[in-house]
């Protein structure tokens, strides 16, 4: 489940708009309609709604961005070890 803390009720209420899109293209046309205040904070909250998402499901897979480099540096650490 995505939960972002710390947001407004303006924020909420936006939030909830754009979860009820089904494309993105909806969302572009949607985006037409606002002011520019506005459109700077539906960009900065799908900014954040995505940075959610990619958490969450790093979260859940439990995925090492770094596995194979930590695997590549122990190769080499174990090849100048044994010299």
């Amino acid at each position: 489940m995505i939960n972002i803390t710390g947001l407004t009720q303006e924020q909420v209420e936006m939030l909830d708009i754009i979860w009820s899109f089904k494309t993105k293209d909806e969302y572009y046309d949607w985006l037409e309609y606002l002011d520019d205040d506005e459109r700077a904070m539906s960009r900065g909250l799908m900014e954040l709604l995505t940075l959610a998402i990619l958490d969450e499901a790093l979260e859940s897979k439990k995925v090492n961005p770094y596995k194979e480099a930590k695997q590549v540096i122990n190769q080499i650490k174990n090849l100048t070890q044994n010299k």
